[in-house]
């Protein structure tokens, strides 16, 4: 099941067996590639409006070669990056992909128009299409 989303709060997108997990995004955002560089950064904010957690395991775009999911924490003065196999939002619960925690990368962008499409899926085996605006290069 392949849900699209478009608007400024997109719209419920994917329903989990009979229960009636909905996923939301809000405020889905990547950042302007740099003069020549390939790689980016995505960000939104993802809703589980139902009781059970949904586990995000894969994303992919036709403007990307890989997408992978990132956290990026602290330790001190340090800060480190790590790839995650996937992403949990618990049921009733919001997932914030932000700076300076969890978020998308995109790798791989040769070009990368004012709207992309990103389609999620999840361990389920269920996939659902979020639409990204492109924001500044410093925008967060």
């Amino acid at each position: 099941m392949s849900v699209r989303l478009t608007g400024a709060l997109f719209a419920a997108l994917l329903t989990a067996g009979c229960s009636g997990e909905v996923l939301q995004a809000d405020n889905a955002r990547v950042r302007a590639l740099p003069p020549g560089i390939n790689t980016t950064v995505a960000y939104a904010d993802l809703v589980n409006t139902g009781a059970n957690p949904i586990t995000l395991t894969a994303a992919r775009s036709p403007h990307a070669e890989t997408i992978e999911f990132h956290e990026t924490t602290r330790s001190g003065q340090i800060m480190q990056m790590r790839r995650m196999d996937s992403i949990v939002v618990q049921g009733h619960q919001t997932v914030r992909l932000a700076p300076g925690g969890l978020h998308l990368m995109l790798l791989g962008v040769t070009r990368l128009p004012a709207h992309i499409e990103v389609e999620f899926s999840t361990s389920e085996g269920r996939a659902f299409i979020v639409a990204f605006r492109r924001v500044a290069l410093g925008a967060r």
